[in-house]
């Protein structure tokens, strides 16, 4: 009787443990496929949130001004105003490791500028930085989900 205990206690940590390891596995691989300074459509950028969101190496960064977030933004995105004098600071303060997604109202500020912020990113040593093609309009014209107010 005591055998079959040990067993089924056995047979449950191992279990456990395999899912564990799954879990981290399937976790890093979502993180690692990330393709650095691309733009991508949003139903990709959707999925990539979706995957990444609980991680605290993945981060959203609405690039808008305050005024443009405070009318909708992403859930749990960060606004850092890229016309902001505070810009660059406030980027070197942050992960060069993390995976960020970026986007501004139309793509303009991402990356079609001439000096955009995924170049500065790069310049600045972050690794695995993407933007949403065209922006908060396209994600918002697509019925992707918004949240209003400062959080």
């Amino acid at each position: 009787m005591e055998d079959l205990v040990l067993i089924g206690i056995v047979t449950i940590v191992v279990i456990v443990i395999g899912l564990r390891v799954f879990y981290n596995y399937r976790k890093k691989k979502q993180l690692q496929d990330v393709k650095p300074y691309k733009s991508l459509p949003c139903r990709q950028a959707y999925k990539l949130i979706q995957l990444n969101y609980k991680s605290p190496e993945f981060t959203i960064l609405d690039i808008r001004s305050f005024e443009d977030y405070k009318r909708g933004h992403l859930l749990k995105s960060i606004n850092i105003d890229y016309n902001s004098t505070e810009f660059k600071d406030r980027l070197e303060d942050l992960s060069k490791d993390n995976i960020y997604l970026l986007y501004c109202n139309n793509g303009t500020m991402t990356h079609k500028h001439p000096h955009n912020a995924m170049e500065l990113m790069e310049e600045l040593g972050f690794k695995k930085v993407v933007a949403i093609h065209k922006g908060f309009a396209a994600w918002k014209r697509n019925r992707f989900p918004i949240v209003m107010g400062e959080n």
